[in-house]
């Protein structure tokens, strides 16, 4: 039996797909890439509504990771949140509890969700990557994929809360191996993304940043 928030995602996922793709003209490409146990998608952050989007484009329940202090930014996020299950880390300390969260849902076969740029940004490459999206995958033993998100910033925008329609695309990389240091994982990771977006690689160094 499905737990409260995966059975919410697959009733939602009907409704959502349609309007995406009528309403935001949804583009996904590379979906082939995903794996068909459980993986730990990283993708890059524009927007707060990034998540849908990717889920959308997955086509399955993705339980997301997102920083508890976006609770008490307003009620609509404050509800979606729990309802769908996002796991909350703490901007400080270490997120032992959080990972425990994804580590248990990874090895139940599902797919975890992470903005490995920790927030959102005003434009790829503006944020350095952390390394707790390889860290996650590698304990679990999973594939890391890459995920590049293009267009969320002009349906919902830093600046506003108001969600416009624009055309998104959501495209899949090939699964990264997990089993090297961190570091250097999250600097293909970012490789990858950069060549999915068709830009430069914003961080060119061997090793990737902390």
């Amino acid at each position: 039996m499905p737990e409260g928030w995966e059975l919410r995602w697959r009733v939602s996922l009907p409704v959502a797909t349609a309007v995406a793709r009528l309403a935001f003209r949804l583009e996904v490409a590379g979906r082939h890439h995903l794996p068909d146990g459980p993986a730990v998608l990283a993708a890059n952050h524009l927007s707060h509504v990034d998540p849908p989007f990717v889920g959308v484009a997955v086509g399955r329940p993705v339980r997301f990771m997102a920083a508890a202090d976006l609770i008490g930014i307003n009620r609509g996020l404050d509800t979606a949140l729990p309802f769908y299950g996002v796991i909350l880390l703490p901007r400080t300390g270490v997120a032992f509890g959080a990972m425990k969260a994804a580590l248990a849902d990874l090895s139940a076969g599902r797919v975890v969700g992470v903005f490995p740029e920790g927030r959102r940004a005003a434009h790829w490459g503006e944020t350095e990557p952390k390394r707790g999206a390889a860290w996650l995958a590698r304990r679990a033993g999973v594939p890391l994929v890459p995920v590049a998100v293009s267009g969320t910033e002009a349906v919902m925008s830093l600046e506003s809360r108001r969600v416009r329609p624009a055309p998104v695309r959501v495209e899949f990389g090939e699964p990264l191996d997990a089993s090297d240091p961190p570091d250097a994982v999250t600097q293909r990771w970012a490789g990858a993304v950069s060549a999915m977006l068709g830009v430069d690689t914003p961080w060119p160094n061997e090793s990737a940043p902390t």
